[in-house]
């Protein structure tokens, strides 16, 4: 997965499920949002199926401990400190998604980015199953943990457009 990735990842999460400067205590509670970027001011949720917030803030708060586990191998791996950035297509992605508006539309919309994001997150991965040094293990884990997560999610999304918004994507098996 590219480093800004998770960025990317963790922003849109908060489009859709929304931000608090403070979250509830219960873990569990269906209004709260997420904690938002650094930098950023709150937004309200603007995905209104509650499958979709609640896959909104599980993701989000697993970005979260991606981006520091990922900062972290970096740095103690390969010396490197990295903040990531978002980047163009990143950017054009979250501006459609500002844009769009709440309830059904948004939902959609979240639903087909998100997707194809992960999707086009999955090749940085796959490459650094088969492009990493032989002997390392924990890089291969993580990508290979990368790899399975995104795999899901993709399905997960895909299922959620195929019930929600079959005319937005292909639902029948391809051969």
């Amino acid at each position: 997965m590219s480093k800004t990735s998770h960025l990317f990842r963790k922003v849109t999460t908060e489009l859709a499920a929304g931000t608090d400067l403070q979250l509830d205590t219960a873990i569990n509670n269906p209004q709260e949002g997420t904690a938002p970027t650094p930098n950023t001011n709150p937004t309200p949720a603007k995905a209104t199926d509650e499958q979709i917030r609640s896959m909104s803030r599980q993701a989000n708060r697993s970005q979260r401990e991606e981006i520091l586990k990922a900062q972290k191998f970096l740095h103690d791996w390969y010396g490197i400190n990295y903040t990531p950035q978002l980047q163009g297509q990143g950017r054009q992605a979250i501006q459609q998604l500002e844009q769009t508006p709440a309830g059904a539309e948004f939902n959609r919309t979240f639903l087909q980015t998100f997707s194809n994001h992960h999707y086009r997150a999955l090749f940085p991965s796959l490459a650094c199953q088969v492009k990493r040094n032989i002997d390392h293990d924990g890089l291969e884990r993580y990508c290979s943990g990368i790899v399975h997560a995104q795999t899901n999610q993709i399905n997960d999304m895909r299922e959620m457009l195929c019930k929600k918004f079959p005319s937005a994507i292909s639902c029948q098996p391809q051969i």
